[in-house]
């Protein structure tokens, strides 16, 4: 809301009130002239009953006792002898024409005279009380008196004056506070918009940020998948060669047939890395979940072993299968796997499941280590950070377990594991092929 929207606002509201409150003055008013005039009527009684009870004999007498109550300056009497035919003033002037209709018709009750007939009376310039009586005895016949309502009307005056001028003043200062709250409210809405920005802007330096990392993430996997390629070649080759030595001998014929099977595993996975670091469709296999976690849990069961770590793959009731690469998303369980082992210690034990929630298949690794400090949380996933001592970590493991979860439509966390230590990583993907 702008100023003057407001100052706009304020004054017609003043003036509504204003005009609502002189409204209902001016009832009151009325209502107070009505009282007055009441109060006149009894007044002109009570002195119609002292002339008619006794005071001074003859008209003189009359006039004299009429007189000082005229000395008041804001009453003219007017009176009618017994006998006499005219209603004049104790002047000898003669009454008025509205005072004299008023004399004649004694059943309508007090009645007024306005500004102008007060005035030609020598009465101030404001409406006057008229009230005539018949006295039931004396010399008097008629009494007509008029009493100027100036004090009352000065008084009513003076009201309306104060109304008007704490109506006013109230509105003044409902327009002080509000403009005061208007600016208030746009000084806050201003270092909000300040703090939105400001926030927004370290959101676009966090997602560039993250976007370099990836990016060099991503030359860096293109050129550590270009130089292992040739020595895995190499090693498959030397293999293949070694089968001829070995055959009849059962023992190294499986050693040889899993060192070609993992080299051609290790081929697999960086050939779907690099098609995920290209941006090009993972091609999704329909996958029993329980498949996976027992193929990453024999991937490194051999390092939970030498670790002194138990490796806990917990059954659960069946799930739906996942549509997914089974082998880089067995890495991720792998890394994963690797990762809770690094924050065990020797006798600790590691716990892999999986199972449904809703429209998604959970994957569940959960350790009893040290957990992961707070003020790491918000960074565990940055390529290149690692809390990990030098040598054992090189911080790209959770990075690019997000990047390969990512592309197969699922989500990556990491939670406090509740109650007691550790950490719970969870994988959520969504349902996709038969139940198994």
């Amino acid at each position: 809301m702008s100023r003057g929207v407001l100052g706009t606002l304020v004054a017609v509201a003043t003036v509504g009130v204003l005009a609502l409150a002189l409204l209902d003055a001016r009832r009151e008013e009325a209502s107070a002239f009505a009282d007055f005039s009441q109060g006149v009527q009894v007044t002109a009684e009570a002195l119609a009953d002292g002339l008619g009870n006794g005071g001074e004999p003859g008209r003189e007498g009359l006039y004299r006792s009429l007189a000082r109550f005229e000395e008041q300056g804001r009453v003219r009497v007017f009176v009618r002898l017994r006998g006499a035919g005219t209603l004049a003033g104790l002047d000898g002037t003669a009454a008025p024409a509205p005072i004299a209709t008023a004399a004649m018709n004694l059943d309508a009750g007090p009645s007024h005279l306005d500004r102008a007939a007060a005035e030609a009376l020598g009465l101030p310039a404001r409406r006057a009380a008229l009230a005539v009586v018949a006295p039931t005895s004396g010399p008097v016949d008629r009494l007509a008196l008029v009493v100027s309502a100036a004090s009352e009307r000065a008084r009513e005056r003076h009201a309306e004056f104060r109304l008007i001028l704490s109506t006013v003043a109230a509105a003044g200062l409902v327009l002080l506070f509000g403009l005061l709250a208007l600016a208030g409210a746009r000084r806050e809405a201003r270092l909000e918009h300040e703090l939105a920005l400001a926030d927004l802007t370290r959101e676009q330096d966090a997602r560039l940020s993250r976007a370099d990392k990836l990016a060099t993430l991503g030359a860096l996997g293109t050129g550590i998948a270009h130089e292992l390629s040739s020595p895995l070649g190499a090693i498959l080759g030397r293999a293949e060669q070694l089968e001829p030595l070995v055959a009849g001998h059962v023992a190294g014929q499986k050693s040889l047939g899993v060192i070609i099977e993992q080299v051609e595993r290790m081929r697999q996975i960086i050939r779907g890395f690099l098609g995920i670091v290209r941006g090009e469709q993972v091609p999704l296999v329909s996958t029993p979940p329980g498949r996976l976690v027992e193929d990453a849990a024999a991937l490194v069961r051999y390092r939970f072993e030498a670790g002194g770590v138990e490796l806990s793959v917990t059954p659960g009731p069946p799930v739906p299968a996942v549509a997914c690469d089974p082998r880089t998303f067995s890495s991720v369980l792998s890394n994963l796997l690797l990762n809770a082992l690094d924050a065990s210690k020797a006798g600790d034990a590691v716990v892999v499941s999986c199972q449904q929630r809703g429209q998604k298949v959970a994957f569940l690794v959960e350790d009893r280590g040290h957990g992961i400090p707070p003020e790491h949380a918000s960074r565990v996933f940055e390529p290149f950070f690692t809390t990990k001592r030098e040598g054992k970590g090189t911080g790209l493991g959770l990075a690019i377990a997000t990047e390969i979860v990512r592309s197969h439509r699922g989500t990556l966390t990491l939670e406090p594991r509740a109650p007691g230590p550790g950490t719970v990583a969870t994988v959520e993907m969504p349902v996709g092929g038969e139940s198994a």
